[in-house]
């Protein structure tokens, strides 16, 4: 009580314990009861209003005091005495802040920069350690800690890194490459048995990437299409090929037909039937190549989709630009200038038909794609209404491929039939011709005879 005296006295207080240092703890210990009276004393009066101010005062100093002793005992690695620091201060106002003093001082051993998420995990693993000593509830420090870093200096470290990136396939690659490596890391941090439900950490991992995530499929589709374009682009252009408009059936069939059959007369076939001196501008390697990048934007949508419900919906946009550069833009222009390409009926020559050839490689990047699609597109939209859409959109999409093929076989029989009707004609004609001419010399003898 000589304490609480001293503190209502109009005099400045000189109390030898609250203000040595060197008996921290045995201060600690008067004003935590002082401050516990001056809760209970009356309000309105000028004298107790006074004595509690000096308390308040009083105490924040002592607590600070308290808080910087904890963190010198930490720099000492002396454990005992932070936790009996500890002990003391779970009793004031600001315990949470030895808390974060203790959470600062252990992640300053975290890099700034460069690979943080290897350091993670040890530094969680070390810093428990320490917990479980000092701390009476670990289990709600080590919480603290791991939400320390993941909103601090994990997330400063995403941000960066996805800044960073200079084009959309580099920025993907790298948010893929981030994103698996976190959710290891919160698997990781799982095993430490810290208490922590693991779905709690995967939220904590998409909440911090949800920035990105909102907005991921736009850029993954754009980077897709634009990647199968250059690659189809390329492959143009190493053939020194400009693509055309075709078109295919109908009036443009029976037209095209009228004009070789004109040609075909006049001597003229060059400037209907060009067959590109065998060229099919068909190709296993570019189908390959698609598939494969179509593949990678296939996974990174089954990790990076920010709700598993946009899951199957994100899967059918990555499947429409599969279908449109690999079958559109590629197949089904190759079998257009295929078909322009089979030498008309009735020809004067053997037909040059190299149908065949994209016939054959019709046919390989069709079980390329199929196995694609039975390995990586249905197991992302099974059981799903999006898992009939994409039947449809295969279904229409491969019989369009089979009528073409089917055209273009129909045309190779008639060429090939009308060829070697055409030289069955020929090769009878000479045989009569020569049977003729011998039955007329057999006359000529036996009447000379």
């Amino acid at each position: 009580m000589n304490h609480f005296a001293e503190l209502l006295s109009p005099e400045p207080v000189i109390d030898g314990v609250l203000n040595d240092r060197s008996k921290l703890f045995e201060a600690a210990d008067i004003i935590q009861k002082l401050h516990l009276i001056a809760q209970e004393l009356p309000s309105g009066k000028p004298k107790f209003e006074k004595a509690r101010q000096r308390i308040a005062k009083k105490y924040d100093e002592i607590e600070r005091e308290l808080i910087d002793e904890f963190v010198k005992c930490h720099q000492a690695d002396n454990r005992s005495k932070m936790k009996e620091v500890a002990g003391i201060l779970s009793n004031f106002k600001g315990y949470s802040q030895c808390v974060d003093a203790f959470i600062e001082q252990r992640q300053m051993t975290l890099p700034a920069c460069g690979d943080i998420l290897t350091r993670i995990v040890p530094s969680c693993a070390e810093a428990l350690v320490v917990m479980k000593e000092v701390f009476n509830n670990p289990e709600q420090v080590m919480s603290k800690y791991i939400l320390n870093i993941f909103h601090g200096k994990l997330q400063t470290h995403i941000k960066a890194e996805l800044m960073d990136c200079g084009d959309p396939e580099r920025y993907l690659e790298k948010f893929e490459r981030l994103y698996s490596r976190t959710m290891k890391l919160a698997t990781e941090l799982t095993s430490l048995k810290i208490g922590y439900d693991p779905t709690f950490l995967n939220k904590l991992t998409k909440n911090i990437f949800a920035r990105y995530l909102e907005n991921y499929i736009t850029i993954e589709v754009r980077c897709l299409k634009d990647k199968c374009e250059s690659t189809l682009n390329m492959y143009y252009n190493s053939k020194n090929h400009q693509k055309k408009q075709i078109h295919f059936g109908g009036i443009h069939d029976l037209r095209r037909d009228i004009q070789a059959r004109i040609g075909s007369r006049t001597n003229i076939i060059g400037s209907v039937v060009d067959n590109y001196g065998g060229e099919t501008f068909l190709s296993e390697e570019i189908a390959m190549n698609i598939l494969q990048d179509c593949k990678k934007a296939f996974n990174r949508c089954q990790l990076l989709t920010k709700q598993p419900s946009e899951l199957p919906g994100n899967a059918v946009s990555l499947f429409d630009v599969l279908l449109r550069y690999l079958f559109e833009e590629h197949v089904s222009y190759a079998l257009e200038l295929g078909l322009l390409a089979i030498p008309l009926a009735e020809p004067k020559s053997p037909p040059e038909i190299y149908f065949f050839d994209v016939i054959r490689q019709c046919n390989a990047i069709y079980h390329l794609f199929e196995k694609q699609f039975g390995d990586t597109i249905v197991p992302l939209v099974i059981s799903t209404p999006k898992h009939g859409d994409c039947l449809q959109k295969k279904k229409k999409v491969i019989e369009e491929m089979e009528n073409k093929l089917h055209t273009g076989l129909e045309r190779c029989n008639e060429s090939i039939v009308c060829t070697t009707k055409y030289c069955l004609i020929i090769n009878i004609n000479n045989f009569l011709t020569r049977l003729i001419f011998d039955i007329f010399l057999t006359f000529k003898i036996l009447i000379v005879v």
